[in-house]
């Protein structure tokens, strides 16, 4: 018997009148001209509330100031799966580098799950494929991953145009209140990443913060 796929799962929660809330990466940006009739689009598929995973932000940068100041740094970020799975599987000497922090798709996770009760699901939509093993094995995580090509081919199946809808405004009040500072380095794509990883060596004076990323460009 073949399990049913997350997208069939996510569509037999709406059609049981579960509440379902999407976490909705920041890249959503790259998917129309105007952007926000993805969120009018989202409810038309009957999702109950619409955030923006990055509304963790802040709360995110002053979790990895707090382990750098606790810990003189340097860390790792675990934002991306998959540099974290590399760091855990072909560098574990740096593991006590990797921070022991929740993604922001785990942290907006979790928000979602409070405001929405007992019995609510959330769903997490990105482009990233690496994010639905993530979301299986982080406590708090994400009830079900959709990437931005499965969205895009369910609201082709529904028949939903976005050029026919309205923009509308996420829910949630983020706005950024403040300009945090923190010396950091960002690297993209697997094999520089890898490169970098092998001849890391522990430098006081370097960035606090690593940013590795496994696509290159980042994250779409």
């Amino acid at each position: 018997i073949r399990a049913p796929s997350q997208l069939e799962k996510i569509r037999a929660w709406l059609t049981d009148d579960y509440d379902v809330a999407v976490s909705l990466a920041p890249s959503y940006s790259v998917l129309a001209k105007e952007p926000l009739k993805i969120v009018a689009a989202l409810r038309g598929l009957g999702f109950c509330r619409v955030e923006e995973t990055i509304s963790v932000l802040e709360d995110t940068v002053r979790s990895r100031i707090l382990l750098v100041e606790q810990s003189g740094g340097p860390v790792f970020s675990s934002s991306c799966p998959a540099v974290a799975a590399l760091i855990q599987g072909d560098f574990p000497h740096l593991v006590p580098y990797l921070a022991p922090l929740p993604s922001p798709m785990v942290a907006h996770s979790r928000v979602l799950r409070k405001k929405l009760g007992p019995g609510g699901k959330v769903v997490f939509i990105g482009p990233c494929q690496a994010k639905k093993r993530e979301a299986a094995t982080e406590k708090g995580a994400a009830n079900g991953v959709l990437t931005f090509t499965e969205l895009w081919a369910w609201l082709q199946d529904e028949g939903i145009q976005l050029d026919l809808l309205p923009e509308e405004m996420m829910d949630g009040d983020y706005e950024p209140t403040s300009r945090i500072g923190l010396l950091a380095m960002t690297i993209s794509g697997l094999d520089r990443c890898r490169d970098y990883l092998a001849a890391f060596r522990l430098d006081k004076e370097g960035p606090r913060v690593l940013e590795l990323l496994a696509c290159a460009g980042g994250c779409l």
